[in-house]
């Protein structure tokens, strides 16, 4: 099977996972009272007020955001949350894909989908999908940016003028690709 049909198989698991969770979450985290005043005051425009808070405004922006389509602020947070915590999945596969091989990748990524810590705080309106998505996709970014980079810095300049570089043995084998 291809690494595109094991990433959509996987985010669907790890989607899966969290929406049925979400279905039997009754009660808000202690924090997702602020977030979603946040969200609704940001969606209202009153941008002082909601930014006065001491919490982070990404959640909150993205709760307004997705406002617009869903009918309520409850629902827009749960699904923000789920969404970005299920999509996390992606970044954190072709990470482990590069770093560790298919196999390795599949059971890191199954453990993420079904680890009920995971589960719990992705199923919930919570910042938590939101601040495990974007940093899984910054250090995948991360290495596909620099591993051309790792590779030049390990080549080793030849004694013989007109002689290819000579590549370093101790070099993990994704950056050499």
């Amino acid at each position: 099977m291809s690494d595109s049909r094991w990433a959509a198989l996987l985010f669907a698991a790890t989607l899966l996972c969290r929406v049925v969770a979400g279905l039997g979450s009754a009660v808000f985290g202690t924090d997702t009272a602020h977030f979603l005043l946040m969200a609704d005051w940001m969606r209202e425009g009153r941008w002082g007020e909601a930014l006065a808070m001491s919490y982070h405004p990404m959640y909150p922006l993205l709760v307004a955001v997705a406002r617009s389509v869903i009918l309520d602020t409850e629902t827009a947070g749960q699904a923000v949350s789920i969404l970005l915590g299920s999509a996390a999945a992606l970044p954190l596969f072709r990470l482990a894909r590069e770093v560790l091989g298919l196999r390795p990748a599949v059971f890191t990524v199954l453990f993420y989908a079904f680890s009920s810590a995971f589960v719990l705080v992705h199923s919930d309106a919570m910042t938590e999908g939101t601040f495990t998505f974007f940093p899984f996709s910054s250090f995948r970014s991360q290495m596909a940016g620099l591993a051309p980079i790792e590779a030049s810095a390990r080549a080793l300049a030849s004694p013989m003028p007109d002689a290819p570089p000579v590549m370093r043995t101790d070099a993990p084998s994704s950056f050499m690709r």
